[in-house]
């Protein structure tokens, strides 16, 4: 989890991911709330069975 303005790295929070190094805050699907983060959130493709999760990168 990485901010998408400067690859700070994100605290997440109950309603969403928030970075303390310039204040950009996320909500919980990774879009933008409030800048300066210049874009969403990278999203993965998971793949999930009944006893694992996999995440595609």
């Amino acid at each position: 989890m990485k901010c998408s303005h400067q690859a700070n790295s994100l605290v997440p929070t109950k309603n969403g991911f928030f970075c303390n190094a310039h204040g950009s805050s996320f909500t919980l699907e990774g879009k933008v709330k409030n800048p300066p983060a210049t874009g969403n959130l990278k999203e993965y493709k998971l793949e999930i069975t009944a006893d694992t999760v996999n995440v595609m990168v």
